[in-house]
């Protein structure tokens, strides 16, 4: 894109007053849109974060009770609107956030149809920015096509992803994988898997009670992750609840999950959960539990981007604590 392409302007823009507030999108489905529509925006929205600096939290809503309406009354497609809440401080004052309503459509367009109304939205939210916060209704449509043209270029080029078990084949590249993970760990200034964790026994231990998994991409890593039916440490949560209560056998929980820095923001963390989901349902689960550090900014970032809900704190054998997440299926 040219370098005064709206969208690349956009970057320059910083409405958070603090730094440490990453902006991102966020999205929320009706549970009547089609699989093939959530996940093709899904991936879109993935894109977006990967090639561009986002200015501020967004929340793309596809809920039925935030459809657009006609003079009749009639669903016409959807709200794109600013986040508000104390979830989202992108204001000193919370009072001052402003809201946007941006029609995304749906209803029998082809996927091509709705990504270039997605992009016109977004871009119509760049160009509010960029006028100062001045009211803007129209946008360059030849700039809605370039994106929608440099994305589509994109999706060609990428590999199909797979999901198979590891074998003590894969361990040289789990090692080199983890410690990869490790040092972006690191980056954050936490102390989360520094001491060498997983350890070489511990993804062996994985491989033979066939509980890890990889990600294949054209031949190579892609991911990993690991899924086992019960968790001890989750017995026992602080601070707050499981969504589907105390039972033990409810759930399916994730673990270790890791993913090379040169596949991230391809979706694969999104093949990870939807294949995690897949497998706890033919296990007769009704939710996926994980846990992380409460300054893994990243991973807690994408997990309540997967659905999934913060329910507390729960303890580690080492006595470490992890802030503990749930997502209901």
């Amino acid at each position: 894109m040219k370098h005064d392409h709206l969208w690349n302007k956009a970057k320059a823009v910083r409405l958070c007053p603090s730094a440490e507030i990453v902006g991102n999108f966020d999205i929320g489905f009706d549970p009547e849109i089609p699989e093939a529509t959530k996940d093709a925006l899904m991936h879109f929205v993935y894109w977006v974060e990967d090639h561009f600096d986002l200015p501020i939290t967004l929340w793309v809503d596809f809920k039925y009770n935030h459809y657009l309406r006609n003079e009749n009354g009639k669903p016409v497609g959807y709200l794109f609107y600013w986040a508000e809440g104390k979830a989202y401080p992108v204001f000193d004052n919370p009072d001052d956030i402003p809201v946007i309503e941006l029609p995304v459509r749906t209803d029998r367009w082809t996927m091509e149809e709705i990504l270039t109304s997605f992009i016109e939205a977004i871009s119509l939210y760049f160009s509010w920015l960029t006028n100062h916060l001045a009211a803007v209704e129209t946008v360059d449509p030849a700039e809605i096509e370039e994106v929608l043209q440099e994305y589509l270029k994109d999706l060609k080029k990428e590999p199909t992803v797979q999901v198979r078990p590891a074998g003590e084949q894969d361990l040289e590249a789990l090692l080199a994988l983890f410690a990869e993970a490790r040092g972006t760990i690191a980056q954050l200034g936490i102390d989360q898997w520094q001491d060498g964790y997983p350890s070489e026994p511990v993804i062996l231990e994985d491989i033979r009670k066939e509980q890890s998994y990889l990600l294949e991409q054209e031949g190579k890593l892609g991911g990993t992750f690991v899924l086992v039916d019960t968790e001890p440490s989750y017995d026992v949560i602080y601070d707050g609840h499981w969504l589907s209560g105390d039972r033990a056998d409810c759930y399916l929980a994730i673990h270790r999950v890791a993913i090379p820095v040169a596949c991230r923001g391809k979706g694969n963390a999104t093949v990870i959960m939807d294949y995690a989901a897949q497998q706890a349902k033919q296990r007769g689960k009704t939710s996926l539990r994980i846990d992380t550090h409460r300054g893994n900014v990243v991973m807690r970032k994408m997990l309540e981007k997967q659905g999934f809900h913060h329910c507390g704190t729960i303890r580690l054998p080492s006595g470490s604590w992890r802030v503990a997440y749930e997502k209901m299926l």
